[in-house]
């Protein structure tokens, strides 16, 4: 019985201890990357010059490496165009619904995190999450909080 529970115990140790490492791996890739993009890494993303749309650059638009490298006519471009407004509204609607759910789950599990944590740990932790959110309200507006909102 005693052994059931130093292995149980062990086992959310360790299950916290991967989410913590996983974590700590993200910001540092993030980091990387922000970095191997150079000086130019705060100016705004040619797509969100384009108007409210959201969402990634048109890979299909005249221009584009892929649009060249397919040699697309202005007709497919212009169906590839639709088709990819459709299912960009389809996805929005999609990721509304579960928006809610992931939060929830994001929030479960950094709670959990903190748990691990000590206090100075935590203090720390808001700091840095805190950081990230300034740093995200400074490239470009704030996002909600939550996944492809931002929310650390």
């Amino acid at each position: 019985m005693n052994g059931d529970r130093s292995r149980t115990r062990r086992m959310r140790l360790l299950a916290v201890a991967t989410l913590v490492v996983t974590f700590m791996a993200g910001g540092l890739v993030g980091t990387a990357v922000e970095r191997a993009r150079g000086p130019d890494r705060w100016a705004p993303p040619p797509e969100a010059t384009r108007g409210p749309r959201r969402g990634g650059p048109d890979i299909f638009e005249s221009g584009s490496a892929l649009a060249d490298r397919l040699r697309l006519t202005p007709q497919q471009r212009d169906s590839i165009e639709r088709i990819m407004e459709r299912d960009r509204q389809k996805a929005d609607a999609l990721f509304r619904e579960m928006r809610p759910r992931l939060r929830a789950r994001f929030d479960s599990t950094r709670v959990a995190v903190e748990a691990v944590l000590t206090p100075e740990q935590r203090e720390e932790f808001r700091r840095y999450r805190e950081e990230r959110r300034a740093e995200r309200r400074r490239r470009g507006g704030e996002r909600p909080p939550g996944p492809g909102g931002g929310g650390v």
